[in-house]
């Protein structure tokens, strides 16, 4: 079975050279609507437009990043040089990859906690996490309702 991932999750990885595992953290489906809410993205666009003709092409550079895949085994820095020349039409600046690394260190914590999945719903209750030996049941409501036992 070949297993994807997103090239930001492969670059995180391969910044932080497995220490912590962060892609197999990472839900690897998590997409740019998915990371932007919890990544500030825009210190990354920032560091980075300088490599583009137009600002927004860093923005839209950005989100093509966490929304490519990349199959297991492939070099994430090969598929981001990759991804760069067919973007920009240009060369793969070798400074391009120490500014992504320098982010991706400085918000190391806030990659690690996209880990941490939220449920919103309007009843009932979150459980965040359960550890058991036997089988858990959880029941939402009151679902005994109408069915009280009587005593005879």
């Amino acid at each position: 079975m070949v297993i994807t991932t997103t090239l930001f999750a492969g670059l995180a990885d391969f910044f932080e050279h497995h220490k912590g595992d962060i892609a197999s953290k990472m839900a690897a489906s998590a997409g740019y609507d998915i990371l932007k809410k919890s990544l500030n993205f825009k210190g990354l666009a920032a560091k980075i437009k300088g490599y583009f003709k137009k600002e927004e092409q860093a923005d839209q550079f950005i989100e093509q990043v966490c929304n490519q895949p990349v199959q297991e085994g492939e070099d994430p820095q090969a598929a981001l040089r990759k991804t760069y020349e067919k973007f920009t039409g240009e060369t793969f600046p070798s400074e391009f990859l120490q500014d992504l690394k320098t982010w991706f260190a400085d918000n190391r914590e806030a990659i690690q906690q996209t880990t941490t999945v939220s449920f919103s719903h309007s009843s009932g209750f979150n459980i965040g996490a359960q550890q058991a030996k036997g089988n858990i049941y959880n029941v939402q409501g009151d679902y005994n309702k109408g069915n009280e036992r009587k005593e005879d």
